[in-house]
Parts: C-alpha cells; structure tokens; sequence
C-alpha cells in the first residue's frame, strides 16, 4: 500500500477546497476526497470518484456545513490504492473500517465489489441489506446460514 504523502489536517488544508453548500463548483474529475468539518479542522470522511462533482450533486448531506477537498487523481487503482492508505492513516469516524461480522471470503467478496464500483463498503453493505433479507439474516448471524 502507498505510503500518504498527506500526512495531517495541516496539509489537506493545503488542498482546494469548497463548502458542501457550493459543491457545484466542485471540478469534473477524478479525485480522492476529503469531507472536513465545518472548522476544517477533522477528517469525517475520505471517499473517491470517478466523477467528483457528479458524486456530490445528489450526496445525502448537501446541506451539510462541512467542506470537501480534494487530490486529483485519474487512474483508478491508484485513486483506490491511495484512497485506502489515507483511510488507514486517519481513522475517518464516518469510514466504516471495521470487522464486517461475515466470512472472510464474504468479507473479500464485499470489498471487491466496494472497490470496482468505486464506493464505500458501507455503501454495499447498505445496498445488500436493503436488496435482500437473506442477506441480512446473514450478516446479524456472522455469515451463517440458518437450516430450515
């Protein structure tokens, strides 16, 4: 794994930056970024996308007082590779980075899909759960299969 470059608040800070309200000005590229809270003081979320501006145009917090930064980056492994590490280094309380409660392969299964969809692993858990109540059922069960 890429080793951060970013490697506190004070250099995100040196990122460009737009409030939540004024996410339209938000470029149209690729980039890992940053959601900062309203101090800018705290990473609260570290994500990446393909299309920046197009992921915060209808993101659920839009009326949210925090800020967005971002890096730039165009090629998708490394905007995933690079997106983990600062995820790794800051502990984002909003990044879900814990144990899934499923089978490793499940859990594996779970990343992968995260990482070529270019989303969250709390994004596919979400969307599998509200897909499916077997799936539910399984992961409340570690994974587990109840017999009939």
């Amino acid at each position: 794994m890429t080793e951060p470059k970013i490697k506190k608040i004070d250099d995100i800070q040196a990122l460009p930056f737009v409030s939540v309200a004024k996410r339209a000005e938000l470029p149209q590229c690729a980039a890992v970024y940053f959601a900062l809270d309203p101090l800018r003081s705290k990473v609260l979320y570290i994500g990446s996308s393909r299309s920046l501006r197009g992921r915060w145009r209808v993101h659920p917090h839009r009326r949210s007082t925090a800020f967005i930064a971002w890096l730039a980056i165009e090629e998708s492994g490394k905007r995933y590779e690079t997106e983990c590490a600062y995820i790794q280094h800051f502990d984002p309380p909003l990044n879900y980075t814990g144990d899934l409660g499923v089978s490793p392969e499940i859990g594996s299964l779970i990343k992968r899909f995260a990482r070529e969809d270019e989303r969250s692993v709390a994004y596919i858990v979400r969307r599998l759960i509200e897909e499916s109540p077997r799936i539910k059922s399984a992961l409340k069960n570690g994974g587990k299969r109840r017999r009939q």
